[in-house]
């Protein structure tokens, strides 16, 4: 396929960072988007933004210049998002709205940003992160999966919009993948419940690169296959 430009939110850690290596090995251009840019990898032919998602003209303006460098969007992975899991009647208010305004807010207005541009060119996927968390529920986290749940709905509903215009949108929904996704927990108890489950029960989980691999194979399929939505775990995860 044309190597054209990949804008990744997220990029400093994590799934966004194993990304990121696998469209550079491709030979891809990109836009890297973190919190943190010193803990973005540095990879030829590419830009490193620190941008907060939630900023919707920050967004724009960030892809905008490098459309002008490194020509069009061909593909975005939403990926930046934050977890805290505790039950709803413990979590605070804050927390909830760190999560919406991340994991839902800051995924539209990089689906802002972009789409325009992909319907007029009749070309274009859209990788959106959601989570397992989306699907399935769980006691200790109302609000997280409630955010990725969104990001299915937002997705599907998507994807139906543009698809006489030939752009692709998928959602990822992986099962618990080493990130570091943890660092948000605000709650040290959930946070070692979590570890143990990840690293006793079921071997460590998913690696990031592992995730990764996928959105590459989605990604670098030809443009008239879409693969709509795609859930990953460890075999050993039952939940």
């Amino acid at each position: 396929m044309d190597k054209k430009l990949v804008v990744i939110t997220g990029a400093s850690s994590g799934i966004g960072k194993a990304t990121a290596k696998r469209f550079a090995d491709l030979g891809f251009p990109m836009l890297l988007i973190g919190r943190k840019v010193e803990n973005i990898d540095k990879h030829p032919n590419s830009i490193v933004k620190s941008v907060d998602v939630r900023d919707v003209e920050s967004m724009k303006e960030a892809i905008k210049e490098a459309e002008k460098k490194l020509g069009e969007t061909e593909i975005l992975i939403n990926n930046a998002g934050i977890m805290i899991l505790d039950n709803l009647l413990k979590q605070s208010p804050e927390e909830w709205k760190s999560m919406y305004d991340i994991n839902v807010l800051g995924l539209l207005n990089g689906i802002h940003a972009v789409v325009q541009g992909m319907a007029e060119r009749k070309r274009g996927t859209i990788v959106n992160v959601s989570s397992l968390a989306g699907i399935k529920t769980n006691p200790i986290r109302a609000a997280y999966s409630g955010t990725k749940a969104a990001v299915r709905m937002i997705s599907e509903s998507l994807r139906e919009e543009l698809a006489e215009k030939l752009v692709r949108v998928i959602t990822l929904s992986p099962a618990i993948a080493k990130t570091n996704l943890l660092s948000s927990f605000t709650n040290l108890e959930r946070k070692k419940e979590y570890e143990k489950y990840r690293d006793e029960e079921i071997d460590g989980s998913l690696s990031a690169d592992e995730v990764a691999s996928v959105i590459e194979y989605v990604c670098t399929l030809p443009q008239h296959i879409c693969i709509r939505e795609i859930v990953l775990s460890h075999t050993k995860q039952k939940m």
